[in-house]
């Protein structure tokens, strides 16, 4: 299995500016046992929340971009096995050798993503994070919308239940015949989301412990609610979407704001940026995150993102995500 890049998105802005300068070299990464994935990063400590790129699987190679004396960092991470950590500098040997001490205890097994792409599912509770955008143009922030969300997951847990019972029995929904695996949800969820914002898509198969939802307080007791695994091979698929939305007081004044700065262009060429259309562009938009478990272990096997450009407020959005979750994993 071969690992593409992994970027922190809110990074790439600072990261295309400095990309035409700095000293680029080449460093040949092997690891005993082969086969770990590469991670570069930017601090001595691996963090799920920095800047990290990956360049495949040992024996490969990381090229790497020099910024006057600030070391770089390479990782090597493989299930079952405690991740080794190499400092790079402009002066480094070519050659970077990580030693992976095993973890005790530890399946060294990665999960079968192939199998776990082209399976059958359980699906379990939707759920919908949404985020209400406020102030103008490029000056606002986003708000929690609770209230609103739970309204939204109501709606798409009621149109994703329907779509699959009339689907072809690939995609299964837990939630219509069991209000106890509703009422032990709403335990899990807040906990759940916590855990799975921690895991990459790209990296789940190589972190050195597998992610097991399990420990999350309460998963144990929803699987359990399930019943017992009916032999047909299922996994458990969950899906999280997390949506933007603009409040109507944003999308008025975006409005007025961009028919003044005309108007204000017009008498000074000197305040074009005012009207710019990219600032007022539409800030909706959905993230629907797929994470496929599996249904012995708990652990998960796969994450798939998928963007949505839809404001989920509006109900024919609802329908076409809907749509997309009952097509998984045929995403187009």
């Amino acid at each position: 299995m071969t690992g593409g890049r992994v970027w922190c998105w809110a990074a790439l802005a600072s990261v295309a500016a400095l990309s035409g300068c700095g000293t680029t070299r080449q460093f040949a990464v092997e690891s005993n046992p082969a086969g770990g994935l590469i991670i570069e990063h930017s601090q001595p400590n691996l963090d799920d929340s920095a800047l990290l790129e990956s360049d495949g699987e040992t024996p490969g190679t990381a090229s790497v971009v020099f910024f006057g004396n600030t070391p770089h960092y390479v990782t090597v991470q493989k299930r079952g096995y405690e991740p080794a950590t190499a400092k790079l500098e402009e002066s480094s040997a070519e050659v970077v050798n990580l030693e992976l001490k095993p973890i005790p205890g530890v399946s060294k097994t990665q999960p079968d993503q192939e199998a776990a792409r082209n399976g059958r599912y359980f699906v379990l509770p939707v759920d919908v994070d949404l985020q209400m955008k406020t102030g103008v143009g490029a000056v606002g922030h986003l708000e929690p919308a609770p209230l609103e969300a739970e309204r939204l997951t109501g709606l798409l847990r009621e149109q994703l239940a329907g779509r699959l019972a009339e689907g072809d029995g690939r995609l299964l929904a837990a939630w219509p015949g069991s209000p106890q695996l509703l009422e032990i949800w709403d335990q899990v969820v807040a906990p759940l989301h916590k855990t799975l914002r921690g895991l990459r898509p790209g990296l789940v198969a190589y972190r050195p412990r597998p992610p097991l939802l399990d420990e999350v307080e309460a998963f144990a007791e929803a699987r359990r609610s399930l019943g017992p695994d009916d032999g047909d091979g299922r996994y458990l698929l969950y899906v999280w979407c997390r949506a933007v939305s603009e409040t109507k007081g944003r999308k008025a004044g975006n409005v007025l704001a961009m028919l003044a700065g005309a108007v204000v262009e017009g008498v000074n060429p000197t305040y074009a940026s005012i009207s710019n259309p990219a600032v007022f562009n539409p800030s909706s938009g959905v993230i629907v995150l797929f994470y496929v478990v599996d249904p012995v272990t708990s652990e998960v096997v796969l994450i798939v993102p998928y963007q949505v450009d839809a404001d989920l407020t509006k109900k024919r959005s609802i329908a076409a995500v809907g749509d997309i979750i009952a097509g998984f994993p045929n995403l187009k």
